[in-house]
């Protein structure tokens, strides 16, 4: 009996370890890409959606828009592309807003895309996905938030779309604390155990 129980223990705590080895691994690549800044030139710079209000972005969301803008103006790519549907009710969709707001500050209209698809990260991308295939581009770089980074990496790693992402690096969204750290970090293992499955 006390074999067993000794035997249960070390399952236990062998298992335990594990999961903490994962979980710091995890944490280090989500701050990893939270910090890393690519400069490579690619097709299209992508605005992942966010929250926005009666054709309002959010903060959050006007602060991707803003960062994307930057990354135009450095010539990254010749185009912007905003990505995203939008809730029951709503009048306008997330990807109609962000185009509007780039419109506003100056980005020509004919160099914007706009894809009003996706209520989620996987869904966008997999919208942008099929956007890349149909014009034969072949690479972009993402305007995001800096945790959420790593969960494009993955994603688009999955669907073999070639993607950049270029964090914001102040302002709304770009707060390193614990709690979005661990919502990013829940996701890419809800996306690794479930999700991938379905792309």
């Amino acid at each position: 009996m006390f074999f067993l129980f000794k035997f249960a223990r070390r399952i236990v705590s062998a298992f335990l370890s594990v999961v903490i080895l994962v979980l710091v691994a995890l944490a280090g690549y989500l701050y990893i890409n939270a910090r890393e800044i690519n400069v490579t030139p690619t097709d299209a710079i992508v605005v992942l959606g966010a929250a926005q209000y009666d054709g309002t972005p959010t903060e959050v969301f006007q602060n991707r828009l803003d960062h994307a803008i930057d990354l135009y103006k450095l010539k990254l790519a010749p185009r912007i592309i905003t990505v995203g549907g939008k809730q029951e009710g709503d009048r306008f969709t997330e990807a109609e807003s962000g185009a509007n707001y780039l419109i506003s500050h100056g980005i020509p209209k004919k160099h914007i895309v706009s894809v009003p698809t996706g209520s989620n990260t996987i869904q966008s991308l997999v919208a942008i996905n099929d956007l890349m295939k149909k014009h034969k581009w072949t690479s972009i770089t993402v305007s995001t938030d800096p945790l959420h980074a790593a969960r494009v990496i993955v994603i688009s790693n999955k669907l073999g779309l070639k993607a950049f992402p270029n964090p914001t690096v102040s302002g709304p969204g770009t707060d390193l604390g614990g709690s979005r750290a661990i919502t990013e970090m829940a996701g890419i293992l809800w996306f690794f155990g479930w999700e991938q499955w379905s792309i």
